[in-house]
């Protein structure tokens, strides 16, 4: 799925400035659209976010109750979609084959490859355990690298 630069900004009468921390605080209520978007997201392993904040410090909402395109975009790339179709495309970002911003691999890998292997894990756990050749390093990699974050965790 491309990603759709719509950035929509809801102001809110409950935003204060903190002069003294230099900070602002605003209230973002999210509806069941945003939440509904989000965990398609998560279920079909893109960065579909209602609400981020950028490091800079924005905040931008890409929410579907004010971009209603937004939902369009989803319901035409995901409503034929079957358990098959979201395999195929966990198996395309763990490919790489889906790169759409030419990113470096590190930062392709822990933002796509990752997350794909552990929804591939959880979704599909016989063809996560046939992967072979590239798929099969990649996903030893992130075995590896999720049993270093545990050991860490538990200490």
């Amino acid at each position: 799925m491309n990603m759709i630069p719509v950035c929509a900004v809801r102001t809110h009468q409950s935003g204060a400035f903190d002069a003294h921390n230099n900070t602002l605080q605003a209230r973002i209520q999210c509806g069941f659209e945003d939440v509904c978007y989000a965990l398609i997201g998560q279920i079909v392993n893109r960065r579909l976010l209602a609400v981020r904040v950028q490091p800079t410090g924005f905040l931008f909402v890409n929410s579907p109750i004010e971009a209603p395109v937004l939902i369009e975009k989803v319901k035409s790339d995901w409503r034929s979609g079957d358990a098959e179709t979201v395999k195929a495309s966990l198996l395309a970002d763990i490919h790489g084959a889906s790169d759409p911003m030419q990113i470096n691999e590190a930062v392709y890998t822990e933002i796509v490859v990752n997350p794909a292997l552990q929804r591939m894990r959880l979704y599909f756990p016989d063809a996560y355990n046939a992967l072979a050749g590239g798929d099969l390093t990649r996903k030893l990699e992130f075995e590896k690298q999720n049993s270093a974050r545990k050991r860490v965790s538990s200490r």
